[in-house]
């Protein structure tokens, strides 16, 4: 792998399991996840009254929306990269 395309991608993971996934991607995710959970935690504790059931709502819902998101990302990639190499 070249230098250049080494800089594209990072590695994360627990113990060892490693994954090699897009930065750009990864940054995306991080920064629209911190909106959506103050969204989240704002709407829900406007709702239900209580910042603790607030919280447990929130939480849920930052876990599944961050790998979704992710899975989005990547799936518009492939669809990019296929429409460019006319596949």
């Amino acid at each position: 792998m070249s230098k250049k395309a080494s800089k594209k991608y990072v590695y994360v993971g627990l113990g060892s399991i490693q994954v090699r996934v897009n930065k750009k991607s990864l940054y995306k995710s991080a920064t629209w996840r911190v909106i959506s959970i103050c969204m989240s935690f704002s709407m829900s504790y406007y709702f239900l009254g209580d910042s603790w059931e607030a919280g447990k709502f929130t939480a849920a819902y930052a876990l599944m929306g961050t790998g979704l998101y992710y899975a989005h990302e990547r799936a518009w990639a492939v669809i990019r990269k296929k429409r460019l190499l006319n596949i």
